[in-house]
């Protein structure tokens, strides 16, 4: 047995395990929170808000491209020039959504009778919500399985940990989508210097 099996058999996966129990204990949290905090109207606005993000991969088609991701992972060089494609392909498609969300935000706010500031986060929020596994998925494709699962746990458990708080705290739902918004996009840039450090 080499060194580098060794060193795998010898990980733990309990640490994963219990940071994303936590991560879906705040997950449950959240929402019993919000409903006795927010209004009716405020609660209908956070489930539509982060259905149409659910929901930005399928219509952009980016869930196709990440699911190509463990594909290509396993093709050699051939492989890594589609990998490097699919993702610059990606990345470009999130900051042009982007750009035309914030340019539309408005319009858009009024149509979904939301706040201006509301449809500004939403646009903020759709890069996140495209590239949602963007840095997991390439980094199993590319056979760093136990690097890809704690980042993506350990975003998980400070994102629902902090929307639990703020919830809990501010009592309000611009409060909650801000620190959405701000976890969500610290989450893709740093996935995105993390792969291209690793090339």
């Amino acid at each position: 047995m080499t060194q580098k099996e060794e060193s795998h058999k010898q990980e733990s996966h309990w640490p994963l395990t219990i940071m994303s129990c936590l991560a879906a204990l705040c997950n449950v949290i959240i929402p019993l929170v919000l409903v006795r905090t927010l209004s009716p109207e405020e609660v209908g606005t956070f489930k539509i808000f982060f259905l149409y993000i659910m929901l930005a991969p399928l219509f952009s088609l980016a869930s196709g491209f990440v699911s190509g991701f463990a594909y290509w992972g396993g093709q050699g060089s051939q492989g890594r020039t589609h990998l490097q494609a699919s993702c610059s392909f990606l990345l470009t498609l999130a900051f042009i959504t982007t750009i035309v969300a914030l340019t539309l935000a408005d319009p858009v706010s009024k149509l979904l009778s939301w706040p201006v500031s509301v449809g500004y986060l939403f646009a903020l929020c759709l890069a996140p919500g495209i590239l949602h596994n963007f840095f997991e998925e390439l980094s199993i494709a590319q056979g760093r399985v136990q690097t890809g699962a704690r980042f993506y746990a350990i975003f998980e458990l400070l994102r629902a940990g902090l929307l639990a708080l703020t919830a809990g705290l501010s009592e309000s739902l611009f409060a909650v989508l801000l620190v959405h918004t701000v976890v969500a996009n610290a989450k893709l840039f740093i996935g995105v210097l993390f792969a291209i450090q690793s090339g």
